[in-house]
């Protein structure tokens, strides 16, 4: 829907009281040919301030980039040489810009050379702020280099000969991503989804999770394959290993899933011991620092079963989910991780280790359960609704959900697998269907979808991986705009 009338970009200026350059008269065309209202700007033109010194002027929340407009050197009516300043100049540099794009590749259409504009841009803050200018300020240079490597990509495979997977994936602070996932612990693509570096937290170490930290570093928890054992591994900005921390009491060792980034830019844990005669019934909730120092680690004397997630929530208390048996489990503990409160119980027969849980914005909480569908729960884990597929124990699972979250817009999506392919689900705020795309590359007989995250664009990215019968299986990443679309 970001195509425009005439497959024509229009670059528009904002004004100094925030209002955009946008009016009925410049309409959209969604997919279906029909004319509908002009939306700016997530819809849009791009909508530009202008760049003044190291600060910016005209900043807003319906600007999409901005570009120099101070001091500017031009030549006035009569051929005088003058200095002028403003969007009235900061504008036209995006679209002689957008012009020069499409002569180096003409085959783009409008909103591919509007991905490029808008995923060049330099990260710059203003007044510490970078959504004052929403992506950045124009850089004609990195958006010239893209369009001749044929513009923004939205689906890549990254792999060798060996067994790779996407496992979680995240968007970073400059607008790239990471994803943790199997083959390499870490691997660090840029916004074209280009690899820019591998890390390895030690041989045959399988990244579950990854979190990016204040500092720039990277937190992982992962599986040592070789000894059988967990660890979280901090690494840096530059793929370099910092440290490595697993969890020892009474000589057992551990399971841990994933780790959260929390409101003091810390991240929370919980862990699960794979060793007699506490095998998979003495829970652990635990808190570490991006420099690897552990704040707590404490005992869930509640919970039983394997512990395989766990999010802070608004109240900066924290939510656990367990697979127990034939059930699922909801417990919580406080801001320090003593656990609080009762459990709640989802009867369901897990197949897998497929719970994920996050927060919503109610303060309760969706929680993704495999072949089960997901769940959106109030604020103590008891079900407000829930979106699945009528399966059973004895279902053949053609249909999973690996992530679920909710959007900025208070909707719902789903990644995880149906036939054989990708797949990424919507709902509205009550889980009633709004779409669902399904994703294969070229070359690949199967594919599956592990992680979701939603993007600063409003579109998401998914990581998981793709198969081939003839060579081998890959990390699999996409990206989407806000409607799944991927080109």
């Amino acid at each position: 829907s970001d195509y425009f009338i005439f497959n024509t970009i229009i670059v528009g200026a904002t004004d100094d009281w925030n209002n955009p350059a946008c009016s009925s008269k410049y309409s959209l065309l969604d997919d279906t040919r029909k004319i509908e209202p002009c939306k700016c700007p997530k819809l849009g033109h791009p909508v530009v301030g202008y760049e003044y010194g190291y600060d910016m002027t005209n900043e807003g929340n319906v600007v999409q980039m901005a570009a120099p407009g101070y001091r500017l050197g031009i030549l006035s009516s009569d051929g005088t040489p003058t200095l002028k300043d403003g969007t009235s100049y900061a504008s036209p540099m995006v679209a002689g810009t957008a012009a020069l794009i499409r002569t180096i590749n003409p085959s783009l259409k409008a909103r591919g050379v509007k991905d490029i504009l808008l995923q060049t841009a330099q990260k710059k803050a203003s007044k510490g702020n970078c959504r004052d200018i929403g992506h950045g300020i124009l850089d004609v240079e990195a958006a010239v280099k893209m369009a001749k490597q044929g513009g923004f990509k939205k689906m890549v495979t990254i792999g060798g000969t060996n067994t790779d997977s996407g496992v979680m994936i995240i968007q970073t602070s400059d607008g790239g991503y990471a994803i943790a996932g199997t083959g390499s612990t870490l691997v660090r693509l840029d916004n074209n989804l280009k690899q820019v570096w591998t890390a390895s937290a030690g041989n045959g170490v399988v990244g579950f999770s990854v979190q990016e930290g204040s500092d720039g570093t990277y937190v992982v928890s992962g599986l040592d394959l070789t000894a059988a054992k967990c660890r979280i591994t901090g690494i840096d900005s530059n793929g370099k290993v910092q440290w490595n921390w697993a969890p020892v009491t009474s000589g057992l060792d551990y399971m841990i899933f994933s780790t959260k980034r929390t409101v003091d830019n810390k991240f929370v844990f919980c862990a699960s011991p794979t060793s007699s005669p506490t095998y998979y019934v003495s829970n652990y909730l635990g808190k570490i620092s991006s420099s690897g120092k552990v704040e707590w680690f404490n005992y869930q004397p509640k919970v039983d079963g394997m512990c395989l997630d766990a999010v802070q929530n608004k109240a900066g208390s924290y939510a656990l989910v367990t697979a127990h048996s034939s059930s699922l489990w909801f417990s919580q503990a406080d801001s320090s991780g003593n656990a609080i409160g009762s459990i709640t119980s989802h009867t369901i027969s897990p197949k897998g280790l497929n719970y994920k849980i996050r927060v919503t914005s109610d303060g309760g909480y969706v929680i993704s359960m495999g072949i089960y569908g997901f769940i959106k729960t109030d604020s103590n884990g008891n079900l407000s609704w829930k979106y699945d597929f009528g399966c059973t124990p004895s279902c053949s699972g053609d249909k999973i959900f690996l992530s679920a979250l909710q959007d900025s817009d208070g909707n719902y999506l789903a990644a995880g697998e149906t036939s054989g392919s990708a797949w990424l689900l919507k709902t509205d705020s009550k889980g009633n269907k709004l779409w669902e795309k399904t994703y294969l590359p070229t070359g690949y007989d199967k594919s599956s979808a592990n992680s979701v995250q939603q993007t600063t664009d409003g579109g998401y990215v998914l990581t998981g991986w793709a198969d081939s019968k003839a060579t081998s299986t890959d990390v699999l990443v996409v990206k989407t705009d806000k409607d799944g679309n991927e080109k």
